[in-house]
């Protein structure tokens, strides 16, 4: 089973990580880090996560700085600094964009061409940009944790099915309001927002449902902590019931931590290769060596 939204948390809490999930079930992790694009171009975001691996189990020599700043390296090639969990198996480099108002998509051509991130994810925050999101921006998964926080927007079944057509996947995360909070999503969809946000979240979430076919629709945690690792097979218990009571029949979710994250892994191949599912690079490439 693959979690594919983990924020990224340094080397060696990435380490701890891997090695703590695969004890609960877990087979790969996509480890994230977050960009706003807006009409001033693309800008790094920061994310505060509690990645303190202080007090733990396990006695480390260093205890990194949990920032997006952290340089993320892989085993390929001569880097030895995420040791025992290697690129492709154990993890993946993801990339998450927040989309906000007066966004050209020109902009993000660079990190669609990039050869630095398995995957490419995109939150759109308006309509303009869920409809770039789903029409021309060339992602791999549409993350709807602002929607279904905020329902900044309308969903509609024509860009749904654009964005289907086009290969791409849809993702909501069950800690997407921790996340949120963390980009100060708020001050980008403004305050006129509900106060309960859990109700808001359950409603939407289920609405989604009306136009995401299960098998496109990819369950991730959107973890920013060591100490809060989520049981897959709890994940799944928990989305079937809340499933079956928004569809009104039995459902098996499964596929949501399976499938759909392995097809959405595939796309992000795709893109990356132009299709061809050969990464093209010079001796002197830094690929597979700096995350960001």
């Amino acid at each position: 089973m693959i979690d594919l939204n983990v924020a990224w948390p340094g080397a060696e809490g990435a380490r701890r990580y891997v090695k703590d999930s695969s004890k609960i079930g877990w087979s790969t992790i996509g480890f994230n880090v977050y960009f706003k694009a807006d009409k001033n171009g693309v800008q790094p975001l920061k994310v505060e996560t509690d990645f303190n691996i202080d007090n733990l189990e396990e006695d480390l020599d260093e205890t990194p700085v949990a920032s997006v700043d952290n340089l993320m390296t892989s085993v390929i090639g001569t880097s030895v600094c995420i040791q025992d969990i290697s690129l492709g198996k154990d993890f993946l480099r993801r990339a998450t964009i927040l989309l906000s108002e007066g966004l050209k998509p020109h902009t993000l051509t660079k990190f669609v061409e990039s050869k630095d991130y398995d995957i490419l994810s995109v939150i759109p925050t308006c309509q303009k940009t869920f409809q770039s999101a789903c029409e021309i921006v060339n992602c791999d998964v549409i993350n709807m944790d602002v929607y279904c926080l905020y329902s900044p927007f309308k969903i509609k079944r024509g860009l749904v099915t654009s964005a289907l057509q086009r290969g791409c996947f849809f993702e909501v995360s069950l800690s997407g309001k921790d996340i949120c909070n963390a980009l100060k999503v708020h001050q980008v969809v403004g305050t006129n927002h509900p106060g309960d946000l859990s109700m808001e979240y359950r409603s939407n979430f289920s609405y989604l449902l009306r136009y995401i076919p299960l098998k496109k629709l990819v369950i991730s945690s959107g973890s920013a902590s060591l100490r809060n690792i989520m049981d897959p097979n709890l994940i799944i218990g928990m989305c079937n019931e809340l499933f079956t009571h928004a569809i009104g029949e039995p459902c098996d979710v499964r596929c949501c931590v399976t499938k759909a994250p392995e097809g959405c892994i595939l796309k992000g191949a795709a893109r990356r290769t132009y299709g061809t599912g050969i990464v093209s690079c010079n001796k002197n490439d830094t690929i597979g060596q700096n995350f960001i």
